[in-house]
């Protein structure tokens, strides 16, 4: 006869058991992080960066919770549409500035990473023609 307090104690080498306990403890974070997120009341930062410092990120909320984390977004939802929608505005307008004035790379309908760094300077008056943006330091440039 097997006695079970015994066997309770002793590490499982079992894989199967170990592969199943992780995928339930993934549905449970998931889980967990979907209920912080919820889109019907204001997201606490505090309990996200708790998750965030605790658990991986799945892909499918990664972007949504970087965007908070780096306050670019609202915790709060009612604002948070208003607030995406006047970004998506102004990305939009300095596209079409940047290719009005021919400074966009290649002619393309969708920006290259380089012209984002365009549209970043012109957002903020740097931008000049003629003055090869490469030459400059990124890393100041796109700090949040």
């Amino acid at each position: 006869r097997l006695d079970m307090t015994s066997m309770a104690s002793v590490p499982s080498n079992n894989f199967r058991q170990s592969l199943i306990s992780k995928v339930v403890s993934k549905v449970d974070e998931s889980a967990k992080l979907e209920e912080i997120l919820s889109g019907e009341r204001d997201i606490e930062l505090f309990q996200l960066k708790q998750f965030v410092w605790k658990y991986s990120l799945p892909d499918k909320q990664r972007f949504e919770v970087w965007r908070l984390l780096l306050g670019v977004s609202s915790g709060h939802p009612e604002i948070r549409a208003t607030i995406d929608r006047h970004r998506n505005d102004e990305a939009e307008s300095l596209w079409r500035s940047l290719r009005t004035m021919r400074l966009n790379e290649g002619g393309r309908d969708d920006p290259l990473p380089s012209d984002l760094v365009r549209m970043i300077l012109l957002s903020r008056g740097d931008l000049r023609k003629g003055v090869d943006f490469r030459d400059i330091a990124i890393a100041p440039i796109v700090t949040v």
